[in-house]
């Protein structure tokens, strides 16, 4: 999803440490631009804000036997890869899709600040679909038009969203769209960072680590987190994935429920 936005938005690179600004515009009319000869040319004024981005990691790891690594085919290690990868990319989503502000760890979900649309309830679903497409992409306007909308919305809707024919903007399925939900946002106005140096996967049969998916410190105030194992003494390996990045969207999105197609 990240990625699918990111080809259409804006894709940049991040700082190994540090922020990245990146400049962007105000949401206000722009001044006349018609002058007189030899008159003097207007100057924007509090035009250019800056929105800040700096790699957040996404990262799970996985454990298992090393008899199993031993004995599987294809290797244990590239299917829990694969299984690690798309874990991530679903969490990645599922943060992206959200209402949850931005915190120091995480960035914050496009539906931050959305801009509710009432759906339309006319008999034809079709009908329906044409006006409710059309108020999402309307209401991208802050103040200009979008200039690349793209929808995102349940596979139920995408399907139907496919199977009416229609020709509108391109839109995107995921999991993570409750059903009834489209999303539209202005892709041109969503940038993504990659810390290009933080993707890695790494292998470990050495460690001690807390099995669990609220994982803890080992060992916080005398308080030792439950159930830990030991990597070296109960003969596996643990395969971590991490990866950094940050997203932002420089301008609302819009958000409607309950439509009737």
């Amino acid at each position: 999803m990240v990625s699918q936005l990111g080809m259409r938005g804006l894709r940049v690179d991040l700082p190994n440490s540090g922020r990245l600004r990146i400049p962007t515009s105000q949401t206000t009319d722009p001044p006349p631009v018609f002058i007189g000869e030899g008159d003097p040319i207007p100057a924007r004024r509090g035009w250019l804000a800056n929105t800040s981005l700096s790699a957040k990691k996404a990262a799970l790891l996985s454990v298992y036997t090393n008899e199993l690594l031993k004995r599987s085919v294809p290797t244990i290690e590239a299917v829990v890869s694969r299984m690690l990868a798309q874990d991530v990319a679903r969490g990645i989503d599922k943060q992206l899709l959200s209402s949850n502000a931005a915190t120091a760890d995480a960035p914050a979900g496009i539906l931050v600040g959305a801009i509710p649309v009432a759906a339309a309830a006319l008999a034809d679903p079709q009908a329906s679909m044409v006006l409710d497409i059309g108020d999402l992409v309307g209401a991208l306007a802050d103040p200009a038009a979008a200039t690349n909308p793209v929808l995102i919305a349940n596979p139920i809707q995408a399907t139907r969203y496919g199977f009416y024919g229609a020709s509108g903007p391109p839109m995107i399925a995921s999991e993570f769209v409750p059903a009834g939900t489209v999303i539209a946002l202005d892709a041109g106005d969503f940038v993504v960072g990659y810390d290009s140096t933080s993707f890695n996967i790494d292998v470990s049969d050495e460690s001690l680590i807390h099995e669990s998916d609220a994982a803890e410190p080992i060992v916080d105030s005398s308080v030792i987190a439950s159930p830990v194992r030991s990597l070296y003494q109960t003969d596996c390996a643990g395969l971590r994935l991490i990866e950094g990045l940050d997203w932002a969207l420089t301008s609302p999105a819009a958000v409607i429920t309950d439509v009737s197609w």
